[in-house]
C-alpha cells in the first residue's frame, strides 16, 4: 500500500525529469541551429561579397538564379499546403464563401479586360519576357539578342540586372503550356486575382467580411491595377508578395511555429528576387520573428532555416554585377546621380498630382485617395476609443506597423529615384504598393463610418469611385500617353506585311524582336561588325533576303533649320547605306524610321558603342505646348 501511495509521486517526478531532459535537449538543439544559421550567414556574406572574377561571377549568377528561385517556389508551395491546406479546403466547402470567390473572380476578369493584353512598359516588360524565354529554354537567367545561328556576335547574351522571381515563374508557365508571348499577360491576370484575394483576407482580419467586399469593389475601380492586370511586368507579383508576407507575418505573430517561420523567411527571399528595392522587406520579417521569440521566450528554429542565407546569394551577385555595368542603367541627365534627396521634393509633387488630380492621363482614382486620407483620421479616432483593448490585437497591429514603416521607406526610395515621378506613365507602376495601402485604409474607414452612421455612405462612395474609374477606363489616356507601344506595333506591322522570307533588323529593340523570333542585331554590334553584316547580306552569301534598320530621330525645336538628328545610340556607320521605307512620329519632335539597307561602302569612321538605351528625347511641358499650338 505504501508503494501504491508513493507511486503517483514517483511517476510525476519521472515525468518531470523526462520533460526537463526534453527541454534541455531542445535548448541545445536550438543553440546548435542558431550557431549553424550564423555560420551559414557568414559563409553567404563572404561568398556574395568577396572579390571574384567577373566572368565567373556572371556565369554563377545566371545559372544559380533559376535553381534557387525554383527551390523557393516549390518549398513555399509545400509549406503553404502543409500549414493552410486543411483551412483552405474548409473555406471552399463553406457555401457562404462562394459569393466571395465569385466576386474576386469577377473583379479580376473585369480588371483584366479593361485593356487589351500586351506589353505596357517597354523598358522592362519585353526584357522580363526575354529573360523568361531563356530560362525556359536553357535554365540560364540571361537576356539575348542576335541569337540566330548564321551570325555569332560577341555580347549577344548578357546577364540581366532584373531580379529573377517573375521570369522564373513565367518560365514555369512556358514549361507547362509552351512558349507564347501572351503567357506573361495571362499570368498577370491570375496574379490580379490572387492580389484581390490577399487584400480581402487582410482586411477581414482587421474588420469583417463586408469590409473585405468593399475592398474588392474599390480595387475594381483602381486604374493602376487595371493597366498592370493585362501587362507583362513584375509589379503585381511584387504587390502579391508584399501582401502575402504581411498575411503570413500576422498569422505567425498570432500562433508561431517552425513551419510558419520558414514560410515567412521564404517570402522575404521571394520579395528580394522580385523588384530591386523589395529587399528592404527583409526588415519587417526579421522584426516579427525577433518580437515573437522575445515575447514567447523561445526560439521557433528549424534546420531548414539554415539554408535561407544561401538563398540570397544569387540576387546579391546580380546586383553587384549590375551596379558596375553602366549599360544596365538609363542615362541620367542630372548631376545629382541616380538616387538623391534632391529628387524627393520634385517627385513628391508628381505623387500628389498622381493621387489627387482628376486627369484621364493618370492611372489613378482620386476619389479613393481622398477617402483614404479621411479614413486615416477615422481609424486613428476609432483606435483611440479602444485603447484599453489594443494589447489584445497586438498580434495584428505590430506586423502591420512594421510593414507600414517599411512601405514608407519603400516609397521614399522611389521618390529619391531620378525617374520616380508617379505622374510619369512609365513610372506610375512604382505607386502600386502605396495604392494598395490607400485601398485598404479606404475600405476600413468606410466600414467604420458605415457602422457609426449609415450604409448609404458606402453606396455613395462606391458609386462615385466606380463611375470615375469607368470614364477613365473608357479613354485609356494613361496608356496612350506612353508612345513606346506604338513603336512596337509599327515595327511588327512592317514585318508582318513583308513577303515570306528571312529578314534581319538592326535596332536597339533586340530584346523585344527576339520574343517574336525576328532575326535582329543591335546597333552597336552592327557598327562594330559591319563586315559580318556584309557577308550575310543579299549581295554576299544571301543569308537574308533583306536587311532593315530601325532608328529613332528627333528635331531640336530651338534650332531654326529643324534638321532631324539620330537619338544617342541609334546612328549607324556611314558604310551602311539605306533607303527610307517608313517614318512616323508618335511623340512631338520624335520620329521612328524603318529603312532598307541597299549598299555597303568601303571605309568609314567606326562609331564607338553607346551604352544607353534612350528611346525618346525628353521635351519640356512648354515645348510640348508650343508644338500643339503649331498644329493646323
Amino acid at each position: 500500500m505504501e508503494y501504491l501511495e508513493k507511486s503517483p509521486d514517483g511517476k510525476s517526478q519521472q515525468g518531470e525529469r523526462i520533460s526537463s531532459r526534453k527541454a534541455c535537449a531542445q535548448k541545445k538543439r536550438n543553440k546548435l541551429i542558431v550557431v549553424s544559421f550564423g555560420l551559414s550567414a557568414v559563409f553567404s556574406l563572404c561568398l556574395a561579397f568577396l572579390p571574384s572574377n567577373q566572368k565567373a561571377l556572371t556565369i554563377a549568377a545566371s545559372i544559380s538564379t533559376y535553381w534557387v528561385i525554383e527551390f523557393v517556389i516549390v518549398a513555399s508551395i509545400a509549406l503553404l499546403i502543409k500549414i493552410y491546406g486543411k483551412e483552405w479546403l474548409g473555406l471552399v466547402r463553406e457555401k457562404r464563401n462562394w459569393l466571395v470567390f465569385l466576386l474576386v473572380l469577377l473583379s479580376a476578369v473585369y480588371l483584366f479586360t479593361r485593356e487589351s493584353p500586351g506589353f505596357k512598359i517597354y523598358f522592362d516588360e519585353p526584357a522580363l519576357s526575354n529573360l523568361a524565354l531563356n530560362i525556359h529554354e536553357t535554365r540560364e537567367a540571361i537576356i539575348t539578342g542576335s541569337s540566330h545561328n548564321e551570325i555569332e556576335f560577341t555580347g549577344a547574351a548578357r546577364l540581366s540586372k532584373r531580379p529573377g522571381m517573375y521570369p522564373v515563374l513565367l518560365a514555369n508557365v512556358h514549361d507547362l503550356l509552351g512558349f507564347r508571348v501572351s503567357n506573361a499577360f495571362y499570368l498577370n491576370g491570375i496574379l490580379t486575382l490572387t492580389l484581390i484575394a490577399l487584400v480581402f483576407h487582410i482586411i477581414v482580419r482587421f474588420a469583417d467580411r463586408r469590409a473585405g467586399i468593399i475592398s474588392i469593389v474599390i480595387i475594381s475601380a483602381s486604374p493602376i491595377i487595371a493597366t498592370n492586370a493585362s501587362g507583362g511586368g513584375f509589379d503585381l507579383l511584387n504587390a502579391n508578395l508584399i501582401m502575402a508576407s504581411l498575411a503570413v507575418a500576422i498569422n505567425y505573430s498570432k500562433n508561431p511555429s517552425k513551419e510558419k517561420q520558414s514560410l515567412l523567411f521564404l517570402t522575404a527571399v521571394a520579395l528580394s528576387n522580385t523588384r530591386y528595392e523589395s529587399f528592404i522587406y527583409v526588415l519587417p520579417v526579421a522584426g516579427v520573428v525577433l518580437y515573437a521569440s522575445w515575447r514567447d521566450k523561445r526560439l521557433y528554429a528549424s534546420w531548414f532555416q539554415c539554408v535561407v542565407p544561401i538563398l540570397f546569394i544569387p540576387i546579391v551577385w546580380i546586383q553587384r554585377l549590375s551596379i558596375v555595368d553602366s549599360s544596365n542603367w538609363y542615362q541620367n541627365q542630372s548631376d545629382q546621380g541616380i538616387f538623391s534627396v534632391h529628387y524627393i521634393w520634385l517627385n513628391l509633387k508628381g505623387a500628389l498630382i498622381f493621387f489627387f488630380k482628376p486627369d484621364a492621363s493618370l492611372a489613378n482614382n482620386p476619389v479613393i485617395a481622398i477617402v483614404a486620407v479621411a479614413s486615416v483620421f477615422l481609424i486613428i479616432g476609432n483606435l483611440a476609443k479602444r485603447m484599453n483593448t489594443l494589447p489584445q490585437v497586438e498580434t495584428k497591429t505590430l506586423p502591420t506597423l512594421l510593414f507600414f514603416g517599411c512601405l514608407i521607406i519603400h516609397t521614399l526610395l522611389m521618390l529619391a529615384y531620378f525617374w520616380g515621378s508617379f505622374a510619369d506613365p512609365v513610372a506610375s507602376r512604382l505607386a502600386i504598393p502605396l495604392s494598395l495601402f490607400l485601398i485598404i485604409v479606404a475600405a476600413l474607414g468606410i466600414r467604420i463610418l458605415e457602422k457609426e452612421k449609415t450604409s448609404l455612405v458606402t453606396t455613395i462612395f462606391l458609386v462615385i469611385a466606380f463611375l470615375y474609374s469607368t470614364s477613365i477606363y473608357a479613354k485609356h489616356s494613361y496608356t496612350k500617353n506612353n508612345a513606346i507601344p506604338d513603336y512596337m506595333e509599327f515595327i511588327l506591322n512592317h514585318h508582318n506585311n513583308l513577303e515570306k522570307g528571312n529578314y534581319l533588323y538592326i535596332s536597339r529593340f533586340q530584346t523585344f524582336l527576339e520574343l517574336y523570333e525576328i532575326n535582329n542585331v543591335s546597333v552597336n554590334q552592327a557598327n562594330l561588325h559591319t563586315e559580318k553584316i556584309v557577308e550575310h547580306s543579299p549581295i554576299g552569301l544571301g543569308t537574308y533576303d533583306a536587311i532593315f534598320a530601325i532608328q529613332l530621330l528627333y528635331i531640336d525645336p530651338s534650332n531654326e533649320n529643324r534638321m532631324k538628328r539620330y537619338l544617342p545610340g541609334w546612328e549607324l556607320s556611314a558604310r551602311i547605306e539605306m533607303q527610307i521605307e517608313e517614318e512616323k512620329s508618335f511623340v512631338p519632335y520624335n520620329y521612328i524610321r524603318i529603312s532598307r539597307v541597299v549598299e555597303f561602302g568601303e571605309h568609314a569612321p567606326i562609331i564607338p558603342p553607346y551604352p544607353y538605351d534612350r528611346h525618346f528625347q525628353p521635351i519640356s511641358g512648354e515645348t510640348s505646348k508650343q508644338w500643339q499650338q503649331s498644329l493646323p
